[in-house]
């Protein structure tokens, strides 16, 4: 069944949702559809029903998102609230999902006592986002401390990847496949 009539879903799931709410800009028309997932579990499976013709945005802090006023056609994910774990794995790695704040991830590294993370307090938004266009402040670049990534693609199949697998440039990624979406990260 389709997730976006499916009644396990309505819960999380707005029609005609102003992004005006969901960007620092405050400015932005009605997303079709705004889904807002509970877990990897719940974003799986809706992913894994959603018709393939269905165009999909994602949004974490919507920092300096501009959207237009004839609003987006389709489904936007956001994933803030969810996606949020932070935590030390080793005496130099962290495990990093999607939807924590780079200057949270900037501010916990500094006490954790990680060099070289404070970058991250330069970039306005998430670490999905910063994965996404290799973000980078104060001359730190996110894919310079990636090791690998865990990613969901359009069916609902999440799968790791090693950080070889990506070719980041300025401001830009190169990736494997145009249908995946980051959801965590280990960095060194």
């Amino acid at each position: 069944m389709n997730p976006l009539q499916a009644p396990e879903f309505r819960a999380h799931i707005l029609r005609d949702e102003p992004m005006s709410r969901h960007t620092s800009w405050r400015v932005g028309g009605p997303a079709e559809y705004f889904y807002t997932p509970h877990d990897r579990d719940e974003l799986s499976h809706f992913l894994r029903d959603l018709p393939d013709a269905t165009p999909i945005y994602w949004v974490g802090l919507g920092s300096n998102l501009l959207v237009r006023d004839g609003g987006l056609r389709g489904v936007v994910i956001g994933t803030q609230g969810a996606f949020t774990r932070l935590e030390r794995r080793a005496q130099t790695r962290l495990y990093c999902e999607c939807s924590v704040p780079c200057t949270r991830l900037a501010r916990q590294s500094v006490k954790w006592g990680l060099a070289e993370a404070e970058f991250f307090g330069g970039i306005p938004g998430t670490l999905g986002g910063a994965l996404a266009m290799n973000a980078g402040a104060y001359g730190g670049e996110t894919w310079k401390y990636v090791v690998s990534v865990e990613v969901i693609n359009r069916r609902g199949e999440r799968r790791m990847r090693d950080a070889a697998e990506f070719q980041p440039a300025y401001r830009h990624v190169g990736r494997p496949a145009n249908d995946e979406w980051f959801l965590s990260a280990e960095l060194q």
